[in-house]
C-alpha cells in the first residue's frame, strides 16, 4: 500500500518511470536467459576436436563450435566462418542499445521530475498545503530514475562486457583453428611431395 501512495505522489511523470522500468526489466530477463543457455550448451571438448580436424562429430548446439567447424570445413572460404562468428556476436549484442536507452532516458524522466516539482513548489511557497505534493513529486521521480538507471547501466555494463569477452574468445580461437588447419595442409602437401619425389625415383 506504501508503493501505490508513493507512485500516486510522485505525478504523471512516474508513468513513463514505470513504462521505463518494465522495458528494462523484461530485456534483463531475456539477456539473463540467453547468457545462461549459452553456457549451458559450450562444449569444450568438441571445440577442440573440431580445431584438431575432427569435422565428423554431430552438429553441435555449442554455436562456438559451429564457427570453428565452419573454419575447418571452408579453409579457403574465410568468409563463411566470418559470416557465422558475426551471426553470433550479433545475437549477444541484442537490445544492448535499447537497454543503454532506456537508462538514459530514465534518468532524465527522473531530472525532468526534479525540475517540475522544484517549479510547483516555488509557485506556491505562500500555500503549506501544496509544497509537500511538489516535492514529494521533484524527489520521488528523481529516486525512481535513478533506481532504474543504476539497475538497467550495471546489467548493460555486464551484458556488454561478456559479449566483448566472447569476442575476444572467439577471435583467438578462430586464429588458433586457421592455422591448424593450414598446419595440416602443410602436411598432406609435404607428405603427397614426398610420395611424388619417391615415385619418380623408382
Amino acid at each position: 500500500m506504501e508503493i501505490v501512495e508513493f507512485l500516486k505522489a510522485s505525478g504523471v511523470l512516474v508513468i513513463p518511470l514505470l513504462a521505463c522500468s518494465v522495458i528494462a526489466m523484461t530485456i534483463i530477463l531475456e539477456r539473463f536467459f540467453y547468457w545462461l543457455i549459452f553456457w549451458w550448451r559450450v562444449d569444450l571438448k568438441g571445440r577442440q576436436r573440431i580445431m584438431l580436424g575432427d569435422t565428423h562429430l554431430t552438429r553441435s548446439s555449442d554455436r562456438v563450435a559451429e564457427v570453428l567447424r565452419a573454419v575447418v570445413c571452408h579453409p579457403n572460404e574465410p568468409s563463411i566462418a566470418n559470416v557465422e562468428a558475426e551471426r553470433v556476436m550479433r545475437d549477444s549484442r541484442r537490445f544492448l542499445k535499447v537497454i543503454n536507452w532506456v537508462a538514459t532516458l530514465s534518468t532524465s524522466l527522473g531530472l525532468l521530475g526534479t525540475v517540475v516539482g522544484v517549479s510547483m513548489a516555488l509557485k506556491d511557497l505562500n500555500d503549506p498545503s501544496k509544497l509537500t505534493p511538489a516535492l514529494a513529486v521533484a524527489l520521488n521521480t528523481t529516486i525512481i530514475g535513478l533506481v532504474i538507471y543504476l539497475v538497467t547501466y550495471t546489467f548493460a555494463s555486464l551484458f556488454t562486457s561478456r559479449s566483448n569477452k566472447l569476442g575476444s574468445e572467439l577471435k583467438e580461437l578462430m586464429i588458433e583453428t586457421r592455422r591448424y588447419a593450414m598446419d595440416r595442409s602443410n602436411t598432406r602437401n609435404q607428405r603427397a611431395s614426398a610420395r611424388m619425389r619417391a615415385a619418380s625415383h623408382s
